[in-house]
């Protein structure tokens, strides 16, 4: 597709779409050809080239340290959606039940940071709301998140 060619009322049109698109499933987002991309490459393959090398990483334990701004939070709540959805782009995510433990410097991080961008990059429907208003219990501190695969919810 030509977004130079498109008139205004169609590109709005188009831009809807994509971003109805990024917000169902922002896993399925990360993984469709970018428009006019030079070579067809999925939009992850545009990521800062560190996450990406993150991303690709088939260590058993990996780190991304990195000064502010750098993509880390991002990152890793990428990384969290390829695993909790079970579509990694670059490995082999076995489905499984998982409690997961994000690290940071103090809880307010997590809470107002890490949370909000972890819920912005799982796909509708995959929040427990039933554990409170927005699937985050604030007195345990815990996010409960519902994999395809399993009955229960996974902590975090």
């Amino acid at each position: 597709m030509d977004l130079a060619s498109l008139e205004s009322d169609e590109l709005a049109k188009a831009t809807e779409e994509v971003r109805a698109l990024a917000k169902a499933d922002p896993v399925a987002f990360w993984h469709v050809q970018a428009p006019d991309g030079p070579d067809g490459r999925p939009l992850w393959d545009y990521a800062n080239p560190s996450q990406l090398a993150f991303h690709k990483s088939q260590a058993r334990t990996r780190v991304f340290c990195g000064g502010n701004s750098a993509g880390k939070t991002e990152a890793c709540c990428r990384e969290l959606a390829y695993w909790l959805t079970g579509r990694h782009p670059f490995r082999q995510t076995p489905k499984v039940r998982m409690d997961i433990r994000y690290y940071a410097l103090n809880y307010g991080k997590i809470r107002e940071i890490v949370i909000p961008k972890l819920m912005r990059c799982l796909p509708d429907g995959m929040i427990d709301k039933s554990r409170g208003r927005d699937g985050y219990n604030r007195e345990e501190k815990i996010l409960y998140v519902r994999c395809p695969w399993d009955r229960e919810p996974h902590r975090i």
